[in-house]
């Protein structure tokens, strides 16, 4: 009898592992069923790079190609997009992605089907505006002249929806390498190209912040885990390790709300609750701890409202 019993709990395990699997296979089949009929918020997004110019002799190929390389590498980090390099375009078609980001209307620059952007979702251009090294003056110990270098780095970004046109994003960054108190006191950069490195180097943080600042990670809700006295306590969401989350990231859940304004429909996003990553399943899923706002985030999944986890906001 014990022998039977045992048996049928082996089963029964089992079994409620095989659901277990089963739903997560469902939800899934489901992402992909959406992604097939609409713009699923989970699928990568592709960027596309072009050549960057430059203005300033201070810098030169070298460094404008390291500079784009930096920009490439923070959007590749991330792993929620598919980076592709647009530099072997030809030029023309170039200086024509760049005129639409000066503002000016080309017929091509809602085509989805050009080929020639090879399907990039966004376009990145950038332009060194100023690269500039400083001479410094300092003694040492023995009272000798010591001269070293601080610089200073401005680079242009801006990036365009290529199905709009529109500029999403434009921003100038501008950090530094070295300050006047670390030439005064001897701990400057020996030449003027060693401090122009350092720049190139100290700017890859400014460009980390550019890339979370105007392309969020946004992922869909997949079910309340836990909900007690009427808010939800845990959720589980639609994103994993692909996409580069982690343990102990904070994302904002938003509702998806229509609106008409003169005529013209806009989706608006109104933040209902906080979250925060307690463990990443896999590639595909996390869960996640309410923060805050568990009884509105309840309520609206429970009345079937378009909600987002969004890992930032502007």
């Amino acid at each position: 009898m014990l022998e039977y019993i045992f048996s049928v709990s082996c089963i029964f395990v089992n079994k409620t592992k095989q659901l277990s699997k089963m739903k997560k296979i469902l939800l899934v089949l489901g992402v992909i069923l959406i992604s097939l009929s609409s713009d699923a918020q989970t699928v990568k997004k592709k960027i596309g790079i072009i050549s960057f110019k430059y203005v300033n002799a201070a810098v030169n190929v070298k460094d404008v190609s390291a500079i784009r390389e930096k920009v490439t590498n923070s959007f590749v980090k991330t792993k929620r997009f598919d980076v592709l390099d647009l530099t072997t375009m030809d030029n023309v078609e170039q200086e024509k992605i760049r005129q639409m980001g000066a503002g000016i209307d080309l017929k091509t620059k809602a085509d989805k089907s050009n080929n020639k952007l090879m399907g990039a979702n966004y376009i990145i251009m950038g332009k060194i505006v100023s690269a500039e090294a400083t001479k410094m003056s300092s003694k040492d110990s023995k009272g000798n002249e010591k001269i070293t270098y601080k610089a200073k780095l401005a680079v242009s970004l801006k990036a365009i929806d290529v199905a709009t046109g529109k500029i999403i994003a434009s921003e100038t960054l501008a950090p530094k390498a070295g300050s006047g108190l670390l030439g005064a006191i001897g701990f400057g950069h020996g030449t003027e190209r060693e401090a122009i490195k350092k720049a190139i180097d100290d700017i890859e943080s400014e460009i980390d912040k550019f890339v979370t600042k105007y392309f969020p990670a946004e992922f869909e809700i997949a079910e309340i885990i836990e909900s007690k006295r009427g808010k939800a306590r845990a959720i589980l969401i639609v994103g994993g390790s692909e996409f580069g989350l982690q343990k102990g990231d904070k994302l904002y859940v938003y509702e998806l709300v229509q609106t008409q304004i003169r005529g013209k429909k806009l989706t608006r996003k109104k933040k209902i609750s906080e979250v925060k990553i307690s463990s990443v399943e896999d590639e595909n899923f996390s869960n996640c701890k309410v923060t805050k706002g568990g009884d509105a985030l309840l309520t609206k999944f429970e009345k079937g409202a378009k909600l987002l986890a969004i890992t930032n906001t502007k």
